[in-house]
């Protein structure tokens, strides 16, 4: 488990009963710019009682809520929050905290700025500048925590907003609106001007460096950097965790909401009482929050998200820890690692809100090492790096997700082993991109982050012998010839579930071919991996970024493997999906289970379909496993399929049963839509099998039936909680029978409605 970092204040001893009832503080009512008699603040280490009128604070003609700590005049100086004003929507800054250094780092454009409680020096880009008053912390005693407070002036200076101040209102009015210098016209760099048709990458081939170690870069590395000296006082494992521990009674945790307001997002999570303690970290992509003293009254303990920005799902569940302590895990699946998240509870203590934050790039340095070129990535958090290469001239691309550059735009020359130039920018408003150009194809490695840094080594091919053709309309992965090598006695395997396909090869050609992975890196092909298997033989995986089809034709060169799209091959392209699964039983009556009748009639499908090579069917189970409801969707919306068929049974009551026909009401449509797909299925599976004939129903709130981007049902082939469904439902003698109905209604579905390809 992470050693998360608390705010320092945490270490803050609260006052006692006696004298907070002395003081009389109670909860502050009054808006910004009145009086107040209630309000009592502590700073520098005395506790006040405030005697002003409170600011208020204009951004752009919108007042701002400063929330814990409302805007202040102390000895002639107007106090801001510094997190309420650089991340109001106006001016869209990151603020972070270290409560280690007592710093907070603000990350704006192309500034980096960091302020230290109780220092009048603060830092913009490693640049020292003298503040009229330090940061300090200061706290409203009718609150929990203290908030990092700045002199308003600050704000004005250290980013050149005009600041003007409006005596007989009481308002510090801030205008952000200046001109902005504009990035410069470079198109794989700039949101604006986004990457041209024909750009993408032509031809990859395994290329050895022109230059051998070491080079010029190697005394003269490329530093692009924000900070300087400074680099070393900030933490990347970073949490901004408002939590102070109490004994308390156990909690019921009845509610987890995704909550998006004021250009925030996140989530909160409610319970029936105050909140004893609090544990985050991250494992595995996954951000991990335990609540002790707690229990679940959720209505589910999984909680799927189609187009959440951060998580594909949040999943929930009862422990206890070795000191039997019972706590409740919430885990949030996230869809990058690259998150770092702000962890408070409310006043009350009675809601845990988790705040989602983008990370900052502050160094970039571009430097050699006895292996070659490298990129290190400096920032608060650690990043995920997403990769593509182009073409004319040869570069490749390195995005960051959920992350902001301190840098602005930068670029220079390299005189490195491959790398030529370097440039840097932000991409667009969450995503850093950093561009190299080479001299030749190498290939890279991004190496697991730590002490905020992430590496990309830039490396020497291991590969020989395989080259990538885009330069014409289907993408093609040559084979160069060997004399032993025919297309006779090679294995295929098409693992599309996984995105591989496999390519084996009776032999060691790892003299032909050389070892480790081809990096590809365009819109199609992620990577080729070149290994030896268990037996010997030489195993060729071709790691899709989407799912295709391979076809593998031998010429006089060597092999040449072609990539195709599904519709580009069959006229006929569907998805067949066996409901439930592995640890999702579905509908359980006695011994019988949903899943295995879904699995057992889809499996006898498989066998009627492989008969008919006009048709493609992908599926998104034939084990025992649980496929998401994601992945489900996601791979009929990938290979673009005509239609999407889901088969479950229902249950209810015994009296229920028939066949029923689930659809996602929509408008009628001059192709195949839902609900003529729903009646053909209804009509046709229902006349060839011994269940009663039941409905098609419309549903509006079903998964696999809003995500997918074609036609889709739900066959529910009958109830098993009737004992005359049941009966023929879970016979293994009639699944031949329920899979040939269904083959009858796909087959009446092509026939009614041809797709024309």
């Amino acid at each position: 488990m992470l050693n998360l970092i608390k705010h320092s204040y945490k270490r803050i001893i609260c006052l006692g009963v006696t004298v907070v009832m002395a003081l009389n503080i109670g909860v502050v009512q009054v808006d910004a710019g009145d009086y107040t008699d209630n309000l009592v603040i502590k700073y520098n280490e005395g506790i006040y009682k405030y005697q002003e009128r409170l600011i208020t604070i204009d951004i752009d003609g919108v007042q701002l809520q400063t929330g814990d700590m409302p805007a202040v005049l102390i000895n002639n100086t107007t106090m801001v929050p510094v997190r309420e004003v650089f991340e109001s929507d106006a001016i869209n800054a990151v603020v972070n905290w270290n409560g280690t250094t007592n710093q907070v780092f603000i990350s704006y454009e192309d500034k980096f700025i960091v302020l230290k409680i109780d220092s009048k020096i603060a830092y913009i880009n490693n640049e020292p500048f003298e503040l009229s008053v330090p940061a300090m912390l200061i706290q409203d005693m009718s609150k929990t925590y203290p908030k990092t407070m700045i002199p308003l002036r600050f704000v004005s200076e250290a980013l050149g907003f005009d600041v003007q101040w409006l005596g007989e209102s009481f308002t510090a009015a801030i205008d952000t609106r200046k001109n902005i210098a504009s990035t410069p016209d470079d198109s794989d760099i700039t949101k604006d001007n986004s990457i041209v048709s024909g750009e993408q990458l032509d031809r990859l081939e395994g290329t050895k460096a022109n230059r051998p170690l070491p080079t010029a870069l190697l005394s003269n590395p490329v530093v692009f950097s924000a900070l300087g000296d400074i680099d070393e006082e900030i933490d990347a494992d970073y949490f901004d965790v408002e939590i102070k521990a109490m004994d308390l009674d156990t909690v019921m945790i009845d509610d987890i909401d995704y909550v998006e307001s004021d250009g925030k997002i996140g989530f909160s999570i409610e319970a029936t009482d105050k909140i004893s303690n609090v544990d985050t970290f991250v494992w595995n992509g996954k951000f991990i929050i335990e609540i002790y003293n707690s229990s679940l009254n959720l209505n589910s303990n999984t909680i799927d998200y189609n187009n959440n920005p951060i998580v594909t799902a949040i999943r929930s569940g009862e422990h206890v820890n070795d000191e039997g302590v019972a706590y409740s895990k919430i885990v949030f699946d996230l869809k990058t690692s690259g998150y770092k998240f702000n962890v408070k509870l409310s006043d009350d203590r009675t809601k845990l809100e988790v705040e989602a934050v983008n990370n900052s790039i502050y160094k970039i340095k571009l430097g050699q090492n006895t292996t070659g070129d490298y990129i290190d990535i400096t920032g608060v958090n650690a990043t995920v790096v997403e990769v593509f290469r182009l073409s004319n001239p040869t570069r490749i691309v390195f995005d960051m997700p959920n992350t902001k550059t301190m840098l602005g735009y930068n670029e220079s020359v390299a005189n490195g082993q491959y790398v030529t130039a370097i440039r840097t920018a932000q991409f667009e408003a969450t995503t850093a991109r950093i561009v190299v150009e080479t001299d030749g194809q190498p290939d890279y490695q991004v190496i697991e982050s730590s002490e905020g840094v992430t590496r990309i080594q830039i490396l020497e091919p291991t590969y020989e012998n395989i080259t990538y053709d885009h330069t014409e309309d289907i993408p093609t992965i040559v084979i160069d010839k060997d004399d032993t090598l025919t297309i006779d006695n090679i294995k295929y395997e098409d693992n599309y579930l996984n995105r591989e396909y496999i390519i084996t090869i009776p032999g060691d050609f790892t003299s032909h071919f050389g070892s480790g992975n081809v990096q590809i890196n365009d819109a199609i092909i992620d990577n080729i991996s070149v290994k030896l298997d268990n037996e010997g033989n030489t195993k060729l995986v071709v790691k899709a970024k989407t799912i295709r089809e391979f076809r593998v034709e031998e010429t006089n060169k060597g092999l040449a493997i072609k990539v195709y799209k599904p519709s580009e091959l069959f006229s006929k392209v569907i998805v067949v999906d066996a409901g439930h699964g592995g640890d999702d039983p579905g509908a359980i009556i006695g011994s019988f289970y949903e899943k295995d009748t879904t699995l057992g009639v889809t499996q006898e499908l498989e066998k009627l379909l492989d008969q008919d090579p006009t048709i493609k069917v992908y599926y998104t189970r034939l084990t025992d496993s649980r496929p998401s409801l994601y992945e489900r969707t996601d791979l009929a919306n990938e290979v673009e399929a005509d239609f999407f068929l889901s088969i479950h049974i229902n249950s209810f009551t015994s009296n229920f049963n028939g066949v029923e026909t689930l659809f996602l009401p929509g408008p009628n449509t001059s192709k195949l839509n839902s609900f003529e797909l729903a009646a053909i299925f209804q009509e046709v599976f229902s006349a060839n099998v011994e269940i009663a004939n039941y409905k098609a129903k419309e549903r509006d709130n079903l998964h696999v039936l809003n995500a997918t981007d074609m036609p889709a049902i739900i066959l529910e082939m009958g109830y098993l909680s009737n004992e005359y469904d049941r009966a023929y439902l879970t016979n293994l003698d009639y699944y031949d029978d329920l899979a040939r109905a269904i083959l009858m209604a796909i087959n009446e579905t092509f026939s009614k409605h041809p797709t024309g390809r």
